[in-house]
């Protein structure tokens, strides 16, 4: 059974979220709109943008770990959000 409790953190300056239990969607609209605000924000800051991106895929993995959610298709997931975020393309899930 997963935690019910949100797993939060701030690195470098950065808030960092994540809520166990939620279905595919609900991962794949919190991640990607992480990046797509980003994206829209700072269009040509792209280690920036590659920064956060990689940290938040690294603390969401962490967080995904200790709720016992890790699955290859959560992973693919989350990486997939992350990537059509930051190149700013909006795909549905």
């Amino acid at each position: 059974m997963p935690h019910q409790t949100a797993y939060e953190a701030r690195y470098v300056g950065r808030d960092l979220s994540y809520t166990p239990g939620q279905d595919g969607a609900a991962l794949y609209a919190a991640a990607f709109s992480r990046a797509y605000t980003a994206q829209q924000a700072h269009p040509y800051a792209f280690p920036q943008r590659l920064f956060d991106c990689g940290l938040y895929i690294l603390f969401t993995l962490g967080a995904m770990l200790r709720a016992d959610e890790l699955t290859p298709q959560r992973v693919y997931t989350l990486f997939r959000a992350q990537h059509n975020g930051f190149y700013g393309k909006k795909r549905p899930y």
